[in-house]
C-alpha cells in the first residue's frame, strides 16, 4: 500500500469515529429532550376545567376555589352565551400542562389549552386553538385557590419564568 491509501483509510477511520461521537451524543440530547420531567407541585386540571366549563355562573362554591375575575376571564358559556346558534351549547376543552414553578410561595402553572363550543346539532360554533395560558395558584393546607389567569394571545410571548 502507498502512504496516500493508508492516509485516506485513517482519514476515514478517523471521521468515522467522529460522526459516531457526534450521533451518539445527538441520541443522549434526544433522550434527555424527549424524558424532560417538568415541575409538578399541585394538580389543577380539574380546577381549570371547572373554570372553563362550568355552566352554573360564578357561585360559593366556585368562589371557595377562584376569584371571580378567573371566572369570568375564562368560563366559556359567559363568553359565547350571546352567539346565534342552536342551544344547548357543548364544551370541549383539552389541556396540556408545560411546566410549573413556585416563586414567592405561589405557583405558576403554565399550560396550553384546545377549545371547541359545538352548537345542539353538534356543529363547531368557535373554537380556540394552542392557546398559552399561566395559572396563579396558592395552596394553603391542601386546598387549591387560582388567584389569576394570562393567557397569551396575538403571539405574546409567554415569559421565560413561566417556562
Amino acid at each position: 500500500m502507498h502512504d496516500t491509501e493508508i492516509d485516506n483509510i485513517d482519514s476515514i477511520r478517523n471521521y468515522s469515529i467522529i460522526a459516531i461521537i457526534l450521533i451518539i451524543i445527538g441520541i443522549i440530547s434526544l433522550y434527555n429532550y424527549v424524558s424532560y420531567d417538568h415541575n409538578k407541585y399541585v394538580d389543577i386540571n380539574s380546577l381549570v376545567n371547572k373554570a372553563y366549563t362550568s355552566s352554573k355562573g360564578y357561585d360559593s362554591d366556585m368562589a371557595k376555589y377562584m376569584s371571580k375575575d378567573v371566572y369570568n376571564n375564562s368560563n366559556s358559556y359567559s363568553a359565547y352565551k350571546d352567539l346565534d346558534y342552536k342551544k344547548p351549547i357543548k364544551l370541549s376543552l383539552k389541556l396540556t400542562e408545560i411546566n410549573q414553578h413556585k416563586i414567592n410561595g405561589k405557583i405558576f402553572a403554565y399550560m396550553i389549552y384546545d377549545f371547541d363550543v359545538l352548537d345542539a346539532t353538534g356543529k363547531s360554533v368557535a373554537g380556540s386553538r394552542r392557546i398559552p395560558v399561566v395559572f396563579t395558584v396558592r395552596e394553603t393546607n391542601g386546598n387549591l385557590y387560582i388567584e389569576d389567569t394570562h393567557e397569551y394571545l396575538y403571539r405574546d410571548p409567554v415569559p421565560k419564568i413561566y417556562r
